[in-house]
């Protein structure tokens, strides 16, 4: 549900925030939701800052239960940036904590103070859970994205929310069935499971966002590695684009069924190809169509 935008940056809510509000007020803690909702709010403006400073344009922030899910226009231009970007709010929450247990007695107003630090404690340690799309899953993926390929990475993170998730909601059902009343585990399982579907979705663009980073890098005059895979004419656009290494551009040299070469196929002219037609479409198909060479230039055939 969107709710409005701040300075171009669309703000939007998740139903089960509006779920655990209602919660509050029946129970009589919106003074803690209240506290929740200051704490969440500069641990999120530490993300959207520390990402405008790397030069990340933030689009839309969505308030869910547990934490704001800031999306960006585009990837951060490094791992350390995504580190940076996801390390910055636990950060700020764990010197917050720190800092006003420290000086709670110190200052009027102890018991709000001390309120304040357990839960910007306890925002840091859920966030810090190595499941996306918490900040941990965020630091666990842009550490797995050093050694393992970005798609495996995310996939990796992703099943940690799955399986986090699930816990949850095993543990609140339980909960309930034992008499003990505690919406909150649950609701987290829901958040967790909703996010990782959503992360998924998004592993579908991101080799397209990669493919279009380094055509931009080539074109600027950059050089990047290249990956070379000689492909049967028979093989379907949809499979061939399943080949694509992210950290690489990807040439293929067509092939018939005698191995003799046919025509190169790169992965801008492949993708051209495929949403101009049909991913079912084979190479050959392509080739038909006037789809072949390299830099996604699209070449009549005849």
């Amino acid at each position: 549900m969107k709710l409005g935008e701040i300075a171009g940056i669309s703000i939007r809510c998740s139903p089960l925030v509006i779920l655990l509000t209602l919660l509050c007020a029946v129970s009589g803690r919106i003074s803690e939701l209240i506290t929740a909702a200051l704490a969440l709010s500069l641990h999120e403006i530490c993300h959207t800052s520390m990402a405008l400073s790397l030069g990340c344009r933030v689009s839309t922030i969505e308030l869910m239960p547990f934490g704001f899910v800031a999306e960006l226009t585009a990837e951060p231009n490094t791992l350390w940036d995504e580190i940076a970007i996801a390390a910055a709010g636990p950060l700020f929450s764990i010197i917050a904590g720190i800092s006003c247990t420290a000086l709670a007695d110190r200052f009027p107003g102890a018991e709000y103070i001390r309120s304040f630090a357990a839960i910007n404690t306890g925002i840091a340690a859920i966030n810090l859970l190595p499941a996306l799309p918490l900040d941990g899953g965020r630091l666990l993926r842009a550490a797995l994205s050093a050694v393992l390929p970005p798609k495996l990475a995310s996939r990796i993170a992703i099943f940690g929310a799955i399986t986090l998730g699930a816990i949850c909601i095993v543990l609140g059902a339980l909960m309930i069935a034992r008499g003990e009343f505690n919406i909150t585990v649950p609701i987290f399982g829901l958040f967790l499971l909703m996010g990782a579907i959503s992360e998924f979705k998004k592993l579908q663009e991101l080799g397209l966002h990669r493919v279009l980073k380094r055509c931009a890098a080539l074109r600027s005059g950059s050089s990047v590695a290249v990956r070379c895979i000689a492909i049967n004419k028979h093989t379907t656009a949809r499979e061939a684009l399943r080949l694509f290494d992210s950290s690489r551009y990807t040439v293929l040299l067509v092939v018939d069924d005698d191995m003799s070469a046919m025509f190169e196929l790169d992965e801008m002219a492949l993708l051209y190809g495929a949403s101009a037609h049909n991913t079912d479409l084979t190479l050959e198909g392509l080739a038909s169509h006037g789809f072949t060479g390299i830099h996604g230039v699209r070449k009549n055939s005849g």
